[in-house]
């Protein structure tokens, strides 16, 4: 029965026991005490065998996947595969000490062999049980184990392990210890594939895992993933993030024909291949400043950025004011020349994106931008086609841009740059969409500004050369007269109004907002070519969050972010141009000339009249609307307001409140007073639009629109 007993325990068959442990026919002859220890030892040996087999099996069927294709995908997974030759190394052990125990007892070892009475000798059942006691509870576990791998992707696998791993019983923690190790290093050999090599494959399959995906095209590069299914839970975020971010710079200098330097990998791969299940984290972290460091100083250093921004700013952020005036004349001029000008059946009656292109070339002239080879890289985009006399305004889509893209021409227009490599490591498609919204919009106002200002000057010019012969008023005679002098004053009224409205609007945005922000932005970014010194290390992806928050806020601080306030923008901005489209249309003046034959003087100031009372009448409505969205931004209308209060209170949940600026839109690093400073500039276009307290006045109905706003400078 020994005999039997250890075969038995070596994993092999017996009649003499079932596999939960000893026969009825073979319990009849025994003590219970016999049986109980009996059937200890041959439940360890079903759990064993048990084991045994699944791994043995595993591995069969993963050689079997591996030599033959039609196998391949009913083989098990790498991990699966990985566990079961660990599972089979640990049983070797179990092995070990069945092959000990039997030598034992054939060389009549006293430590298992006692004598009994007279020459007889016998192994005492309590001793065997003592000898395996300790692989009780491991093959327990293991057993457990095996019956529920296929419930677990590889990620879950692994923490599962580590869990099992972490116990007081010593025995469970070096099992479960050698099975992570050996599936840890396979997730490791994986991993540095795609962080420090850059491979990346399509797809990911249980046979064929890639912790890297190519995820598609992310132009001009592409675009990258985890497959988290191999990923365990304990690899946070962050680390996962950095991962991608290592991986992505791998594998985006693998396309460019790059790659990083190999003292830089063999150090990256010695670190994240030695790192335990705990130590991860900081291993990859530390490849990332490393990776991050080694790209600051060779690919793409701060004065390179700082030189991109500083393109982006000047003709983007129309922070070369001489530039853009130029470029908005040159557009005004195409557009006088090919239609209005000229033969509208002609080839030469078509604006194309290619003029528009030599437009920037010639508006360079005489700037700082002549001598810039960035110009070079500009380009106009006309999303509705060619423009034409007779061409259909192209519909508004919701879009910021659609709203102030029109403004020049009529039709759309984009102003777009060729981003190269390795500026595109930061300066992305989204942020060059961003950057054409805002730069649409900020020559919208442009626009405006300088054709409110011809229409000033217009009105000045004019009036000078009547007073030559009126005198000190605009002449007529009785009523006329004082037709004549009310419209002059309501013209004057409503284009100083237009004059200082745009004024303080244009210089808060290109000096509260642009002109602040950029700065901000540039003091973040390192000027030599030495990486950052500090607690905190200026990666690229790093950069892109503070660039894309510098955008945010700049939307935010320009009034674009929602749509309401920027639609209420644009009428003001359209009201203004309608105003000098009809003082160009009536010649630069206002008033009907006192000594032309043949009109009817009173019906023309008449009409006159109806349309700059008109144009006054709107431009006042929207400005008071304009400023009280600004007013109930700074102290938000209830829940529960009056009906009356409805409209503005719908324009003031827009974007305008403190808080929604205040959080989250202040570039990496910024000091909390500087946060405070950069939420509080709606409070600094209240103060420029408001400093003579006309607007409050205008507000209360204490003041009419004669009351008029300053002078401009």
């Amino acid at each position: 029965m020994l005999a039997e007993l250890l075969l038995v325990l070596g994993g092999h068959t017996s009649a003499l026991f079932t596999p939960t442990g000893v026969s009825p026919s073979l319990a009849s002859y025994l003590h219970p005490g016999e049986v109980a220890a009996l059937n200890t030892l041959v439940t360890l040996a079903g759990k064993y065998r048990a084991v045994r087999s699944w791994a043995e099996g595993t591995q069969a069927a993963a050689r079997a996947g591996v030599l033959e294709a039609s196998k391949l995908r009913k083989a098990p997974g790498q991990y699966t595969a990985v566990l079961a030759g660990a599972v089979r190394a640990v049983l070797r052990e179990y092995d070990e000490l069945v092959v000990h125990t039997e030598a034992a007892v054939l060389a009549s070892d006293p430590g298992y062999v006692q004598r009994g009475d007279g020459a007889s000798t016998f192994v005492p059942l309590s001793l065997l049980v003592a000898t395996f006691d300790a692989w009780q509870a491991p093959m327990a576990a293991l057993a457990a184990l095996v019956a529920r791998v296929p419930q677990y992707t590889p990620g879950e696998l692994m923490q599962h392990l580590s869990d099992c791993g972490s116990t007081g019983h010593p025995e469970l923690r070096r099992v479960f210890s050698a099975l992570l190790d050996a599936v840890w290093a396979h997730f490791k050999a994986g991993l540095v594939v795609f962080l420090l090599d850059g491979i990346a494959a399509d797809t990911s399959t249980p046979s064929a895992p890639a912790i890297g995906l190519d995820a598609g095209a992310d132009p001009p590069h592409r675009l990258y993933r985890l497959d988290l299914a191999l990923v365990p839970a304990s690899v946070g975020a962050p680390t996962r993030e950095s991962i991608l971010y290592v991986g992505r710079v791998a594998a985006t200098l693998k396309r460019e024909g790059r790659a990083l330097p190999r003292s830089l990998v063999d150090k990256a791969r010695k670190d994240v291949l030695s790192a335990s299940f705990d130590t991860l984290d900081a291993a990859v972290q530390r490849t990332r400043a490393e990776v991050g460091e080694w790209l600051w100083t060779h690919i793409l250093t701060g004065r390179q950025v700082a030189e991109a921004l500083e393109s982006f700013g000047n003709y983007f952020l129309t922070r070369d004011a001489d530039f853009s005036l130029n470029v908005i004349r040159e557009v005004a001029r195409l557009r006088r020349d090919r239609l209005l000008l000229a033969n509208p059946l002609s080839s030469s009656s078509v604006i194309r994106a290619y003029d528009l292109d030599l437009a920037l070339l010639r508006a360079s002239v005489g700037t700082d931008a002549e001598a810039d080879r960035a110009l070079e890289a500009l380009s106009w985009s006309m999303p509705a086609g060619h423009l034409r006399p007779n061409s259909k305004p192209v519909p508004d889509d919701g879009s910021v841009r659609s709203l102030f893209a029109p403004a020049l021409l009529g039709t759309p227009l984009a102003l777009t740059a060729t981003v190269a490599w390795p500026l595109d490591l930061f300066m992305t498609p989204p942020a060059v969409a961003a950057y054409s919204d805002i730069h649409a919009y900020l020559y919208a106002i442009r626009d405006a500004h300088a054709r409110v200002l011809d229409c000033w000057s217009a009105l000045s010019g004019a009036q000078r050369r009547r007073r030559v012969w009126t005198g000190a008023d605009e002449g007529g005679l009785g009523e006329e007269r004082a037709a004549r002098t009310a419209l002059a004053r309501t013209a004057w009224a409503t284009v100083r109004a237009m004059l200082f409205f745009l004024d303080q609007l244009l210089g808060h945005f290109m000096t509260d907002i642009v002109g602040t922000q950029h700065r901000r932005l540039l003091e973040q970014l390192p000027r030599s070519t030495s990486p950052a010194r500090g607690a905190q290390y200026l990666d690229f992806l790093t950069l892109r969050q503070m660039h894309a928050r510098h955008l945010a806020f700049l939307r935010e601080g320009l009034l674009i972010a929602e749509r309401d306030s920027a639609v209420l923008v644009r009428d003001i901005l359209d009201t203004c141009k309608r105003f000098a489209g009809l003082v160009e249309r009536w010649g630069g003046d206002v008033l009907p000339e006192l000594l032309q034959e043949g009109d009817d003087h009173g019906g023309l100031l008449a009409e006159r009249t109806r349309a700059v009372d008109e144009i006054s009448d709107t431009l006042h409505d929207l400005i008071g609307d304009f400023f009280r969205m600004l007013l109930e931004s700074q102290a938000p209308v209830a829940a529960n307001s009056a009906a009356t209060d409805d409209a503005a209170s719908s324009t003031t949940r827009a974007s305008l409140s403190r808080a929604t600026l205040s959080t989250g839109m202040g570039p990496s690093g910024a000091s909390e007073v500087d946060d405070a400073l950069m939420a509080r500039h709606i409070e600094q276009l209240l103060l420029r639009l408001d400093f003579n307290g006309v607007l409050t006045l205008w507000q209360e109905g204490r003041a009419g629109r004669d009351v008029l706003p300053p002078r401009p400078l």
